[in-house]
């Protein structure tokens, strides 16, 4: 029974080292991985709010006598976010009120009777479809320069027959955004009209710069919004944006793109129009700023393209931007087109596209080191009462090898890359290892690992190097495994 005893307990503890050898090692194995980290920006396009109003100094007076002027100064002002372009329709009309106190013209009454005192000064012009144009563009929160009327008077004509009758000047104002051909809308051009316009669209470059991969991204404007030329758009607005990415940390490293949905900050009801913005009005080129003006996406502003459009690109999965050396920057350019055909459903809305921006490195590989194992030596005593005698081998420490450090020669910040390109995420093995004293460990360039697919989370991955984790687990399984051993020997001895 002893023997079967001892039999069983030699058989369980070996297995148990077994497994626990192999854990050890495939966990030592597993250190060297991929490092990742993302930068979001939050980008906004805002809709144009095209406002104006009129503006006018008059007090009604009690009684108008035939002959006698009074002051009434009509202007235009634009109340919008955008430069717009005015015209202007004058009605006159003379006669009574009703019951309700609503106005009757009379046809007998000859609305001419009403004499305006128009603006003579040609900031005016009146044409043949009977509007007073605006030969100027009436610029985001400004005033027309001169008034369209000054004043008013009533023809002596009229004594007699305007007795007790009342008289009316309505103005009515239309106007179109500056931007673009709008004014097609009203069968003109500009040139007709003598106006010289070119849209004051501010496009400063915004910058994405990655700092490490413990610090990840980092955005100025540091409100992440890149795109600061695509606000206040209208219908047929062609627009620029040119952004900088630069690599700023001392690893190489490749960047990619992608869009995710983005939290749309407007009213319930108006998503849907938000969504046709995205999708089906505004359409972005992005384009890398080399020598070819390498396209890597043309389409749907936020990256989906609609449903009966599926031959179109998507940009709901990750494109290259390249490869970047450390200090190295380079340029992209996002040319956006807003159809002409959106209506005045889509004003004043605000649409967000969220961009992820993904850095990809390596981590340093590791090659792990053979390592001798302490041999036992039972020298067995002479005698049936004496125990044996275990003398241990010394054996002699492994002497310590620690990787030299080989600087990588990079070109400078304004130094061409010269590498070869890879596919996106392939990660250069790089870096050094220090390791415990008697144990080695040497860096193997050729060995690579290809990373997992893209996983979208809110933290940066753990870079940490655990590589001494890793041998100090080897060191325990060893210890555990002659501790088991030793015990075994003791049990043989016992039975």
């Amino acid at each position: 029974m002893k023997r079967k005893k001892c039999i069983g307990m030699t058989a369980h503890p070996i297995v148990m080292c077994l497994v626990i050898l192999t854990g050890g090692f495939l966990f030592y194995l597993t250190v060297a991985a991929a490092m990742r980290a993302e930068g979001i920006a939050k980008n906004s396009l805002s809709m144009a709010q095209l406002e104006t109003r009129i503006v006018e100094d008059y007090r009604v007076p009690p009684h108008l006598m035939p002959g006698t002027r009074v002051k009434k100064v009509v202007h235009v002002k634009n109340t919008g976010n955008v430069d717009a372009i005015v015209r202007v329709r004058v009605e006159k009309a003379l006669g009574i009120l009703d019951g309700d106190g609503s106005f009757l013209p009379q046809d007998e009454l000859n609305p001419d009777w009403i004499e305006i005192d128009y603006d003579d000064s040609g900031t005016w012009v009146l044409l043949e479809d009977g509007y007073f144009y605006y030969t100027k563009v009436l610029q985001a929160g400004k005033m027309s320069e001169k008034p369209l009327i000054k004043s008013f008077s009533l023809s002596t004509e009229a004594k007699n027959p305007c007795k007790g009758k009342e008289g009316r000047i309505d103005v009515h104002m239309e106007s179109v955004q500056a931007e673009a051909d709008a004014v097609s809308l009203w069968g003109r051009t500009k040139e007709e009209l003598g106006i010289l316009y070119e849209a004051a669209i501010e496009e400063a470059a915004t910058d994405v710069e990655f700092a490490s991969f413990e610090e990840g991204f980092l955005f100025h404007p540091v409100s992440t919004d890149l795109f600061s030329s695509f606000q206040s758009l209208c219908p047929g607005s062609e627009r620029t944006q040119l952004i900088r990415v630069k690599n700023q940390s001392g690893e190489k490293i490749r960047i990619s793109l992608h869009a995710a949905p983005a939290v749309q900050e407007t009213k319930p009801e108006d998503i849907p129009l938000v969504e046709e913005v995205l999708r089906k009005y505004a359409r972005i080129k992005v384009t890398l700023q080399n020598a070819d003006q390498d396209t890597v996406y043309e389409g749907a502003a936020d990256g989906n393209p609609l449903h009966e459009r599926p031959e179109e690109a998507s940009l709901g999965t990750p494109v290259s931007l390249g490869e970047y050396l450390p200090g190295e920057e380079k340029n992209i350019k996002v040319f956006l087109d807003v159809s002409p055909e959106m209506d005045n459903r889509y004003m004043s809305l605000l649409a967000k596209v969220d961009w992820i921006f993904e850095a990809a490195g390596q981590s340093p590989t590791i090659t792990p080191t053979r390592i001798p194992v302490q041999t036992v030596t039972v020298t067995p005593t002479p005698g049936p009462a004496q125990s044996p005698t275990v003398s241990p081998t010394r054996v002699p420490p492994t002497p310590t090898i620690r990787p030299q450090k080989t600087p990588t020669p990079y070109p400078g910040r304004n130094t061409a890359a010269t590498a070869t390109p890879l596919p996106w995420r392939t990660p250069t093995p790089q870096g050094r290892v220090t390791v415990p004293t008697d144990y080695t460990t040497v860096q193997n360039p050729a060995v690579t690992h290809t990373p997992a697919s893209t996983v979208r989370r809110d933290v940066y991955p753990d870079t940490a190097d655990h590589s001494d984790v890793s041998l100090y687990a080897l060191i325990l399984c060893l210890s555990f495994t002659a501790a088991m051993l030793a015990g075994l020997r003791k049990k043989r001895r016992e039975g």
